[in-house]
């Protein structure tokens, strides 16, 4: 009888043969095949590289073209309107050069940008209790003084709270640093005494850094819920490559002003690309004519497509 043991030689005698089969093989194979081996994958490289560029170049020329039709679809659509624009610490700049341009190209009155500090989600005892001063309640009064003071400005910019001397908020909030931490160009006083109306909108920008996802669930997600439930025309912006994503966390609350089947308001996930300022003033104008928001972007949850239609 043939034992195990032999079997177990045979099979693995049978295995070294066919890989040292394949290594000979290998190494006899013509070399005119491993050349055109060779030249076929740098074709398909150059080939790749070619197509890339020219994609590149494409992509320039479409946001060429879109800049230059921006001016033209946009025009007075939001003339007279003045829009408050709110921004959050770390905004990239895109964001909020895209949102300006679309605006102004709509022929509305933008002030100036209203930028909030990551300091107002602060949890030291000390700057809790300068926003707990510049709210007017008690440092104890709870947990969420971020929210309290969003849905206090909320308050504000829809005109139903004081703003006469000490008694205005959004004065208060910027000198203690919560509010345009490094300063408000184009926004003096005076501009920010008069600033706030349930008719003016509101524009509000998310950062896109990772760095501020506090800021954007504990202040910004309430200022817009507030917002927009005491009747103003909110729109909320970011960019295409955001992290920390206002524009998300508003989308997926199906409970919420820009959640379900019937938004309340505007959300565009794409601002920092030309398409995205088109959808802002398309989709401000829309809200304010019919009442009707809509989320719009190149992302899978911006249902309503693209721009509005």
């Amino acid at each position: 009888m043939i034992s195990f043991r032999y079997h177990l030689v045979s099979i693995v005698a049978v295995l070294l043969a066919l890989a040292l089969g394949v290594l000979v093989g290998a190494s006899v194979l013509d070399k005119g095949l491993v050349e055109q081996l060779k030249r076929d994958t740098q074709e398909a490289q150059s080939a790749a590289d070619r197509l890339q560029q020219e994609k590149k170049v494409s992509d320039t020329q479409s946001d060429a073209l879109q800049e230059q039709l921006l001016p033209w679809v946009a025009a007075s659509r939001l003339s007279g309107e003045r829009v408050i624009v709110l921004a959050l610490e770390g905004v990239p700049e895109t964001v909020v050069a895209g949102a300006r341009r679309a605006l102004d190209a709509a022929g509305a009155e933008v002030p100036g940008v209203v930028i909030v500090g990551t300091r107002v989600v602060s949890q030291e005892e000390d700057v809790r209790r300068e926003i707990a001063d510049a709210l007017g309640v008690s440092e104890d009064a709870g947990d969420d003084l971020a929210g309290e003071a969003a849905r206090a400005l909320a308050a504000r910019l829809a005109g139903d709270a004081p703003r006469a001397g000490g008694g205005d908020l959004l004065g208060r909030l910027v000198e203690g640093g919560f509010l345009c931490p490094r300063g408000c160009p184009g926004l003096d006083d005076q501009i920010l005494v008069e600033l706030g109306s349930r008719d003016d909108p509101v524009v509000v920008l998310g950062a896109g850094d990772g760095e501020t996802d506090e800021a954007t669930a504990r202040f910004a997600v309430p200022l817009v819920d507030d917002l927009v439930a005491r009747g103003v025309a909110v729109a909320a912006g970011e960019s295409v490559e955001s992290e920390s994503s206002l524009v998300g966390i508003l989308r997926s609350d199906d409970d919420g002003p820009a959640g379900g089947d019937d938004p309340r308001m505007v959300t565009v996930d794409d601002l920092d690309q030309p398409m995205g300022g088109v959808a802002l003033v398309l989709g401000l104008e829309r809200l304010q004519v019919a009442g009707i928001g809509g989320n719009y972007g190149v992302r899978r949850d911006a249902d309503d497509g693209h721009v509005p239609v």
